[in-house]
């Protein structure tokens, strides 16, 4: 089928995904990469999603939870090149 102008090209969005397990003491993680804002970034507890503006804050490649998660619950950050999302 001809098109007008450019050829479409697809483009593949493939998450990176890292893992975080909780020991209720620890509330700072590691990031594998830098993130600019909260906006970019997705956190999951135990599979329920977090709010930014009050479970957790994130400067560079710190993750900071309010309260730390608690021992069987596990983070798993997911990362793109523009989001990040972690699951605990």
């Amino acid at each position: 089928m001809p098109y007008l102008g450019n050829t479409p090209t697809n483009q593949a969005y493939t998450p990176q995904v890292a893992y975080f397990s909780g020991n209720g003491s620890t509330t700072v993680f590691t990031l594998p990469r830098a993130v600019v804002s909260s906006a970019q970034i997705l956190v999951f507890v135990a599979n329920v999603p977090q709010n930014p503006t009050s479970a957790f804050t994130v400067s560079g490649t710190t993750l900071t939870f309010t309260s730390a998660p608690r021992s069987e619950e596990h983070t798993s950050e997911l990362q793109s090149l523009r989001h990040l999302v972690c699951r605990l």
